[in-house]
């Protein structure tokens, strides 16, 4: 594993000469992301909203997002035991559009302290909550796994007219670690693994009367939601993202 958070590359790839001042600008400037939280210097951030690097979150009051012991490096989305409490973390900026042609993937490796609570892995428009049973951030648009207050773990995608849900037939473990994947191959198709073992195929995600591919822009986005008066953590070893632009 690397140790450079949000590390971004364009090397070994083909380039544009600028003109006059010799510039080179990658042609094909894809974004890779890998975060495996190796730092154990990674502060707390427990303001609302907070920031640090290439992460802010947005939480409730009495959240914290902070390192946790565990080989490798981890971090844990640590809320309190309020009701509806919840911990949103998200890249810094909205970094991309899906597009016909240009592949992304996501993959995240943790898991929860609970099976009562709400929690949503992948890329999201930031909407400030998930709301109760993720239903806030399922309305705008989105992609990702979906565990809403229930053990079952689902796959959704869609935008602000059209959704898509599908089981994938998984349960949640508390406290077990699980690796959760998903890819969009660039034309009209999403899958989505667990552990490796494929679940979910979201076909014709754009070439349909009602496309579920989200239109507007996206962030990585990882959060948590109290079901209940307990706290519903989550614990992250890494999260990785790739986007070709």
């Amino acid at each position: 594993m690397g140790n450079t958070p949000f590390a971004s590359h364009g090397i070994n790839q083909s380039v544009i000469t600028g003109t006059g001042n010799g510039r080179l600008v990658p042609a094909e400037r894809n974004i890779e992301i890998f975060d495996d939280f190796v730092h154990s210097s990674y502060p707390t951030l427990a303001a609302t909203p907070a920031a640090e690097g290439a992460w802010s979150a947005t939480m409730t009051t009495g959240g914290a997002i902070v390192p946790l012991a565990g080989t490798g490096g981890w971090i844990t989305l640590d809320s309190d035991g309020t009701d509806d409490d919840e911990i949103l973390l998200h890249s810094d900026t909205t970094f991309f559009t899906p597009v016909l042609g240009k592949k992304f993937r996501f993959e995240i490796r943790g898991n929860a302290t609970r099976t009562d609570g709400s929690f949503f892995f992948g890329f999201g428009a930031v909407v400030g909550t998930l709301g109760d049973a993720n239903a806030t951030i399922l309305a705008a648009n989105h992609v990702g796994f979906n565990i809403p207050e229930v053990a079952s773990v689902s796959f959704a995608n869609g935008n602000v007219t059209t959704q898509v849900t599908t089981d994938t037939t998984i349960d949640h473990v508390a406290t077990t670690n699980a690796v959760y994947t998903f890819e969009y191959d660039g034309d009209d198709t999403i899958r989505a693994w667990i552990d490796d073992t494929l679940r979910v195929t979201h076909r014709n995600v754009r070439v349909s009367a009602t496309p579920t591919l989200p239109n507007l822009g996206l962030k990585v986005l990882v959060g948590q939601r109290n079901g209940s008066g307990a706290s519903c953590d989550f614990d992250i070893d890494y999260i990785y993202a790739y986007v070709e632009m």
